[in-house]
This record gives C-alpha cells, sequence and structure tokens, in this order.
C-alpha cells in the first residue's frame, strides 16, 4: 500500500500535511496541477 503525490512514492501510506504541502503545487488558475495515486494490496 502507499500514496504517490507528484511522482514522489510514500510506500509506508503516511503523508502529513506538511509533506503535501511541499511537494504539491498550487493550481493553475482553476485547472489543478496535482496526481496524487493511491494503492492499496491486501
Amino acid at each position: 500500500s502507499g500514496i504517490k503525490s507528484n511522482g514522489n512514492n510514500h510506500t509506508d501510506a503516511r503523508v502529513t500535511a506538511e509533506i503535501a504541502g511541499s511537494e504539491c503545487t498550487a493550481d493553475n488558475g482553476r485547472t489543478g496541477t496535482n496526481t496524487l495515486v493511491f494503492t492499496f494490496n491486501g
């Protein structure tokens, strides 16, 4: 299981608000620019 935010892989699936804030980028106008991928094994 894990979470990937904008290419930064967190295999322990633990992402704090501080981590997410440093890895994510601001919207471009009204268009979001972030990609989040959630994986669950089991």
